[in-house]
């Protein structure tokens, strides 16, 4: 993996609803937010930061004041769509996760998978970033919450949020594990990996329960162990091939013919709900009732991009990876 690094002058001005923000933390991150595409075809997701200078057309924002936004993060200052950025009391490492990975989190299981109290939710890769959100969401909605996780210490930190059901996929099998302590299947999954696991994942699914697609990091490109294969789901004597990155990028939401189960890739209902989700798991960031994890490792500056990303991929990282610039 390699990355192109370009030294720019600072803009002189810019469009009056922007405003050029002086980075201070970024990630990047597999999710696709209703309406934010076009933030993509800059590298890198999710950015925290001062702003530095404000278009003349926008209100409500000034100098000196943190902010969260989208697109462009890989870049020491970024030039961003007022109306894309929310204020937050600081420009910090919880703040970065909460952007994107908590809003997912917040959309994948409250919004979209409706999850509500006694149901048992399933979350893979429950020590990410967007996983040890969905894990402490699921379990303030009153959710008996299973995680799948691949070291000790992610057990360690599941168990610290107050996962119910912890499996270690290197030292447990995962079918067996959920037939054993699931026997009737699970309501809702909150899917992260793809690959072997998303179809173990649904054949554990009870009719009528809804699985929704966060990501699928075994299939990724730039992934070395990246799994090939689709996943493959059989029931009633009928085979069904999952296109995961179709689903997931499309937002498709697909019903399963004869089970009634649904399979999501489309994480919000709406633009107004997205947004909704964004405020509400910044605040609970910020007043201490949900915990932004983030890996202790540090990677500091542009030149450091790459390094982060191998790492981020390499399934060794403890929540969010971030890069300070």
């Amino acid at each position: 993996m390699c990355i192109n690094i370009q030294r720019c002058s600072q803009k002189a001005a810019w469009p009056a609803c922007e405003i050029l923000c002086r980075y201070a933390l970024c990630m990047f991150t597999y999710t696709p937010l209703p309406c934010l595409a076009a933030s993509f075809n800059r590298s890198g997701a999710e950015g925290v930061g001062l702003i530095a200078e404000v278009g003349p057309g926008v209100e409500g924002l000034v100098v000196g004041e943190a902010v969260s936004f989208i697109g462009g993060a890989f870049s020491e200052y970024v030039v961003a769509d007022a109306a894309r950025c929310s204020k937050i009391k600081e420009a910090s490492a919880a703040a970065v996760a909460a952007t994107i990975s908590g809003t997912t989190a917040m959309g994948a299981v409250k919004y979209m998978g409706e999850a509500k109290k006694r149901q048992v939710v399933l979350v893979t890769a429950g020590g990410g970033a967007a996983g040890s959100f969905a894990v402490q969401i699921a379990k303030q909605l009153g959710c008996e919450v299973v995680a799948t996780c691949g070291s000790n210490e992610k057990a360690k930190l599941l168990c610290k949020l107050g996962c119910d059901t912890i499996i270690n996929y290197r030292t447990r099998d995962v079918g067996e594990a959920l037939a054993k302590s699931y026997p009737d299947g699970v309501d809702l999954v909150i899917e992260h990996v793809g690959g072997d696991l998303f179809q173990t994942a649904i054949q554990h699914l009870k009719p009528k329960g809804t699985l929704i697609l966060v990501g699928y990091i075994s299939q990724y490109p730039h992934n070395h162990l990246q799994e090939t294969h689709p996943p493959v789901y059989t029931h009633g004597g009928v085979s069904y091939e999952f296109d995961l990155e179709d689903i997931f990028w499309n937002q498709l939401v697909i019903e399963v013919s004869g089970t009634q189960q649904i399979i999501s890739g489309k994480l919000h209902p709406s633009i107004d709900s997205a947004r909704e989700a964004r405020q509400h798991v910044q605040e609970m960031v910020e007043d201490g009732s949900i915990l932004a994890v983030v890996d202790e490792r540090q990677f500091v500056g542009v030149e450091s991009v790459v390094d982060a990303l191998e790492y981020m991929l390499s399934g060794a990282a403890l929540g969010k990876v971030v890069v300070s610039m």
